[in-house]
C-alpha cells in the first residue's frame, strides 16, 4: 500500500464533529468565486457533513 502524503497545512484543518465529537475527515476541496477554498468534512461515525471557507494565500 503506498504511503499517503499529507499537505503540511492540513494539520490546521482537523475538525471534531459537532454532532457526536468524533474526528471528521476531509473529503473535498473546491474553489469559490471569492478566491477562497471550501473544505468539506464528513464524520465517519454519524455521517454529519460540515464545510469551511478558507481564504487562499
Amino acid at each position: 500500500m503506498p504511503d499517503e502524503k499529507q499537505h503540511p497545512d492540513m494539520e490546521n484543518f482537523k475538525k471534531k464533529c459537532a454532532q457526536c465529537g468524533a474526528q471528521m475527515r476531509l473529503f473535498g476541496i473546491e474553489g469559490d468565486s471569492s478566491g477562497s477554498n471550501i473544505y468539506s468534512f464528513e464524520c465517519p461515525k454519524c455521517g454529519h457533513v460540515d464545510a469551511e471557507s478558507v481564504p487562499t494565500r
